[in-house]
């Protein structure tokens, strides 16, 4: 059963990885995006007047309505500019390439992640319980459809 659970588990990563890397195709930003105990942070480097630029915006992540994830962006850090963070999370939606279950709002500075418009393999949905990044809590369910035999 470890291995089985061990298994699924580097799959997701993997999973991950390969995802974020197929949406940052053709696209001038590349990030990544880490979970810690003190907050969510999308990480990476984008063209700024044909320079790369790096940056930071750390969020703090809570369940909304129908288990879906709000990321609220508390912090901005853009190479050595000092931008607001409504204006970098408009500028992002504006001019790159999000999932249709990924919407930004530069007015209350959020990302939020509907879930349960991500639809996985054999029609599978997926939703959030909890979010605990203090206590290194996480509960997710995968909402898997009755098959008709």
């Amino acid at each position: 059963l470890h291995r089985l659970i061990r298994r699924q588990r580097q799959m997701c990563i993997r999973d991950r990885s390969y995802y974020l890397n197929d949406l940052q195709k053709g696209q001038d930003m590349k990030y990544r995006f880490v979970v810690r105990s003190t907050g969510a942070y999308l990480l990476g480097t984008t063209q700024v007047l044909g320079q790369n630029v790096s940056f930071v915006i750390t969020m703090q992540p809570s369940v909304i309505d129908n288990g879906n994830i709000s990321l609220k962006a508390t912090n901005l850090s853009v190479g050595t500019m000092s931008l607001p963070i409504s204006f970098v999370i408009n500028y992002i939606n504006n001019n790159y390439k999000t999932p249709k279950w990924v919407k930004l709002n530069a007015k209350k500075k959020t990302i939020d992640l509907y879930l349960n418009k991500l639809v996985g393999k054999h029609d599978v949905r997926y939703s959030v319980d909890k979010l605990d990044l203090k206590n290194n809590q996480f509960k997710f369910e995968m909402h898997i459809p009755k098959t008709s035999d």
